[in-house]
């Protein structure tokens, strides 16, 4: 039996674009996201699945997302560079998390 590991991850959004990464382990755009223990601090965990690719400072969360052993905390952000259009985003090969909640927000 495979043992899920709880995550935390962050989503951040604006207007019709979406922050993802390319995880190279499975080859596909994903959500940042951390393994969590017990006693974390949730929504710092997820702010701290940004710091390898991101210098943003994040406030409260806006939403929470649930996706079997991931929580995802969203946050709207003002457009960035860094963030890629849903509808492009929809086209790449992403996790099944990305393409729910692309399709959810479209």
């Amino acid at each position: 039996m495979k043992v899920r590991v709880p995550s935390v991850g962050g989503i951040l959004i604006s207007d019709d674009k979406v922050f993802i990464i390319h995880a190279k382990s499975c080859n596909k755009w994903t959500f940042p996201k951390v393994h969590v223990k017990p006693d974390d601090d949730m929504v710092e965990r997820a702010k701290d699945s940004f710091k390898p690719y991101l210098d943003i400072a994040l406030d409260e969360p806006e939403n929470v997302w649930q996706i079997k052993s991931t929580t995802y905390y969203v946050w709207m952000v003002d457009n960035s560079e860094e963030l890629r259009s849903i509808d492009e985003v929809l086209q790449m090969p992403c996790n099944r998390d990305v393409k729910a909640f692309c399709k959810l927000v479209k």
